[in-house]
């Protein structure tokens, strides 16, 4: 089905505009290196990152975000075109961002300040203190965006301010209602998986799943069982996540298929696994697989949602896959070292 035609050492993988960018460390003088790759995997420039006072790197808004703290300083955000040159510094934001699409080419950019920025016009501004603890953006529906707060516990609806800020509509707080007793004893409730789909929100904690209504955060029903996050095509869902394969109609909010997948076949035998599901393209839902007992061993396997079997896979290494991107007839993957690009056969 693919054949690896490309593997690389990398850090991280983004893909913006068919532009494959590869962050990626070696033992040289310059630790940090930013490459731009071709659909085949030749490196069409490369350049290195400075490494002096590096804090926390990543690739946003395609560009190379980087943050850095000198010491007893201010830290300050550099953003790095494709090409290794520095576009701009931005200081005031407190530490690396969160980044909240406007759309084209305008962001805001959340730290302990929220700035605007644009990466086209380079032009950022301060918009002030965030009043936010810890937030994770976690996605856009029905004109809002949503965060998470405070280790997750609660969930926050806000509207843009046409580009002056982000104001809150409505908020949920798990933390007491939704109390529950892991493996390290009594836990605070939080939202573990988030689906958004038109003017629903459903949030899953440890206990049942909330079905609220985007615009007013109203609770419109409660189900005690956990729905896991969905890649969505056509408005049906499909997870491959609790050991099993749950497939849902996300406007009516019905579950039409729950079936076990405990194990995945290997080299000969069954291994009881984790799935992490990472795309969905032409019925194909492309996930990493972890192995139990299987000494440490991911794999990307892609799963047909049609026949409900697995139909190809690839073994890789100690990190599980992160993200995986089709372009045309390539497949870009990348984990925690490396990247590889297949071709479709």
């Amino acid at each position: 089905m693919y054949r690896k035609i490309c593997a690389r050492p990398s850090r991280r993988v983004a893909i913006f505009d068919d532009q494959i960018l590869n962050w990626h460390n070696d033992g040289g003088s310059h630790k940090h290196w930013l490459s731009e790759l071709t659909l085949d995997g030749a490196v069409l420039s490369e350049s290195p990152i400075p490494d002096e006072h590096l804090r926390t790197i990543g690739l946003e808004c395609g560009q190379c975000m980087v943050e850095y703290e000198p010491s007893g300083g201010e830290s300050s955000l550099s953003c790095f075109a494709p090409c290794g040159a520095l576009l701009v510094s931005i200081k005031g934001l407190g530490e690396y961002p969160e980044v909240v699409p406007r759309g084209a080419s305008e962001f805001y950019l959340l730290g302990q300040h929220l700035f605007s920025y644009n990466s086209r016009t380079l032009q950022h501004e301060d918009l002030g203190l965030t009043p936010w603890d810890l937030p994770i953006y976690r996605g856009a529906c029905g004109g809002l965006h949503f965060l998470t707060e405070a280790w997750q516990t609660r969930l926050l609806a806000l509207r843009d301010a046409g580009g002056r800020g982000l104001e809150e509509v409505w908020r949920i707080d798990l933390a007491e209602s939704d109390r529950h007793v892991g493996w390290k004893g009594p836990e605070r409730g939080k939202v573990n998986w988030l689906n958004l789909y038109r003017d629903d929100v459903w949030a899953t904690s440890h206990k049942r799943t909330y079905r609220l209504d985007a615009a007013t955060g109203q609770v419109r029903e409660v189900r005690d069982y956990l729905l896991p996050e969905f890649l969505v095509a056509e408005g049906i869902g499909h997870a491959l996540r609790l050991c099993a394969y749950q497939r849902m109609d996300m406007a009516r909010g019905i579950l039409l298929r729950d079936s076990p997948v405990e194990k995945f076949a290997y080299r000969g035998r069954e291994y009881h696994c984790d799935f992490t599901d990472l795309c969905l393209h032409d019925g194909l839902l492309y996930v990493s697989v972890a192995l139990w007992n299987g000494g440490g061993l991911h794999l990307l396997a892609a799963f047909d949602t049609r026949t409900e079997r697995f139909v190809w896979h690839d073994a890789w290494g100690a990190w599980p896959i992160r993200s995986v991107h089709i372009l045309g007839d390539r497949l870009i993957a990348d984990s925690r070292d490396e990247v590889r690009i297949y071709a479709r056969e």
